[in-house]
């Protein structure tokens, strides 16, 4: 028994990050659940990522580059058949699909995106509306902010397990959820009779919850600025302080030392005063002050400081780094960039910008409606009941960083068989069935017109 416990410790003290030294002394991880420590950082980490949206620029850069790089124009649904094809582009591109009636579904999309990376997740509820001439198929979809969550909600509720607002199943699936019905931080707009803690459970089925999965049985996730909130801060206070600096650096002022007869001693001797006789406590540019002692004129003038653009520059390469784009991307600085090094990063982002796509919102936000979307159109008899196949969800394209060479370069993968015609066609954002649509309409355009391009 010894011998195995020796053993094991050996193991232990073999990994650095597991031996007790003192550089180690203060690192004490807190080895909870993914929703134990999701749960106790989210609201806090939320509320001061808004913050620092509506105050860094940084940080709003950050929000703005995941929203344009993962939904951009929007995440288009290309249906097998005309019939669904007709009734999803006049549903999706009207504001007819949005409760609010603002935004039509790829404005929607990006609401969502926006609001995953600021607070770490949001909420789309999925709500029956009367069909009309603008909402044929009776949907609307209301998106809600991670506040809605009724997080309070934690234990054996109405017979079910729930944590943090989330009525769970017996494989760990959410089966419901506690929504409040307006958002807790405008109280004052409750109906007649509420109050802000009211919630009320709403079944899964109803609810798209969208975040990124981290960890195996995360229920939820923290805003996405979270590993960068501390180090933007920082560049904030010390740009700030950098600024009063510059500013006091500027006040170039005069001392005039007036004669008199009366010899002022002591703490006296070194007031200053303006020309109406009161005491400066202050510098600004351009002054003239006033103190008592012998005649002479003195000129304060503050020497200057360094640069601080080295620290500026690697603290927003750390940054970036933690929001998982490019450091050229959050600081717009591209005087060290080249061809090569921003096709380097691009591919890298590009990775991680599909893992969102594919991983996050295709599976728990544009597919879901799809499936709404169909299923309310077959309660009213327009289609049948059963899902069409060859339904796809296009992302849209990334923008090439050369054209020539990139279109070279891919005409000679499809010569070679490397990729296929549909993927090449599906990396500008394009359904291939669609492109082939387009051209046999556009050539045909142009034989019935007599004209003949290169292209034929």
């Amino acid at each position: 028994m010894i011998g195995r416990l020796r053993t094991a410790w050996r193991a232990v003290r073999g990994y650095a990050a597991a031996q007790d030294l003192r550089a180690s002394a203060q690192w004490a991880p807190s080895g909870g659940s993914a929703n134990a420590e999701v749960g106790a950082a989210a609201s806090t980490v939320a509320r001061r990522a808004r913050d620092a949206v509506r105050n860094d620029p940084y940080a709003a850069r950050i929000v703005d580059l995941w929203t344009g790089n993962a939904v951009g124009a929007g995440i288009t649904t290309r249906w097998p058949d005309a019939v669904h094809a007709d009734a999803w582009r006049a549903w999706a591109d009207s504001t007819a699909c949005d409760a609010e009636g603002k935004l039509d579904l790829y404005g929607l999309q990006a609401l969502v995106m926006r609001a995953v990376v600021e607070s770490g997740e949001c909420f789309v509820r999925l709500l029956p509306a009367e069909p009309s001439p603008a909402n044929p198929l009776g949907l609307r979809l209301q998106v809600l902010e991670s506040d809605h969550l009724d997080t309070a909600r934690t234990g054996i509720i109405d017979g079910t397990p729930t944590l943090q607002g989330i009525a769970l199943g017996d494989a760990g699936e959410p089966v419901a959820y506690w929504l409040h019905r307006v958002h807790p931080g405008a109280s004052w707009l409750l109906p007649r009779g509420a109050t802000w803690l009211s919630s009320e459970r709403i079944p899964a089925r109803d609810v798209l919850h969208v975040y990124r999965k981290r960890r195996p049985g995360q229920l939820r996730d923290v805003s996405w600025l979270a590993p960068v909130l501390t180090r933007l801060r920082e560049l904030g206070d010390y740009e700030g302080a950098l600024l009063m600096k510059a500013k006091i650096e500027a006040c170039l002022a005069a001392v005039v030392s007036e004669d008199g007869d009366e010899a002022l001693t002591g703490a006296a001797a070194s007031l200053l005063k303006d020309a109406q006789g009161r005491t400066v406590e202050a510098f600004e540019p351009g002054m003239i002050l006033y103190r008592r002692g012998t005649g002479s004129v003195e000129v304060v003038n503050p020497s200057g400081g360094g640069s601080h653009a080295a620290f500026a520059r690697r603290a927003l390469e750390a940054a970036a780094v933690g929001a998982g784009l490019t450091y050229d991307q959050v600081s717009g600085d591209l005087t060290q960039a080249n061809y090569s090094s921003l096709r380097a990063g691009k591919i890298e982002f590009r990775r991680l910008c599909e893992q969102v796509q594919y991983g996050m919102l295709i599976p728990m936000l544009v597919r879901p409606i799809a499936e709404r979307f169909h299923a309310q159109g077959a309660m009213l008899g327009l289609w049948p009941a059963e899902m069409p196949s060859g339904v796809s969800h296009v992302p849209p394209a990334h923008e090439m960083i050369d054209p020539l060479k990139d279109t070279t370069a891919l005409i000679a993968q499809v010569r070679a068989g490397f990729v296929p015609q549909p993927e090449a066609a599906g990396s500008f954002g394009y359904a291939f069935r669609q492109v082939v649509e387009m051209l046999r309409e556009a050539n045909a355009l142009l034989a019935a017109a007599g004209l003949s391009l290169d292209t034929d």
